[in-house]
């Protein structure tokens, strides 16, 4: 499967998390950014922060990778950046596993103890996150 569709529902499923109020991963980092308010991410000047790293990220990347490549490839910068989504939804996913956990599980109980809603989110994250990570290795690999 492309990393294109692992990568749409990512962020899809950050997003309605977003939307629902669940404290995630992806939450905070919006949070910590400027939460709601857009009006003072420009302000601030950190759109012009975010676009002088991106390109000072890619041209180090073109320059430094392109000693080993015949031809200038744009693969490793989106490799980096679908990369660190992966990690954000990873932390996503965990901190769902964690809400259900507190609701399905006994306080100090055994992982035995716990209720069907603890044991179906994993088995619903393992395969997505297990398919997610297969995807992102080919398209790193090129056979994607």
């Amino acid at each position: 499967m492309k990393i294109y569709y692992f990568t749409a529902i990512a962020v899809g499923l950050m997003f309605l998390l977003y939307i629902g109020g669940v404290d995630t991963t992806s939450n905070s980092i919006i949070n910590f950014v400027g939460g709601n308010n857009t009006s003072g991410w420009v302000g601030s000047g950190l759109w012009l922060a975010v676009i002088v790293a991106f390109f000072a990220f890619a041209g180090t990347s073109r320059l430094s990778l392109g000693g080993y490549t015949a031809q200038a490839s744009v693969e490793f910068v989106l490799a980096g950046l679908v990369g660190a989504l992966y990690i954000v939804f990873a932390g996503d996913l965990y901190s769902i596993v964690g809400l259900v956990g507190k609701t399905a599980c006994p306080v100090g109980g055994a992982l035995k103890d716990c209720g069907w809603e603890y044991w179906t989110i994993w088995g619903v994250i393992v395969p997505l996150m297990t398919a997610y990570s297969i995807a992102l290795i080919e398209f790193i690999r090129g056979s994607d």
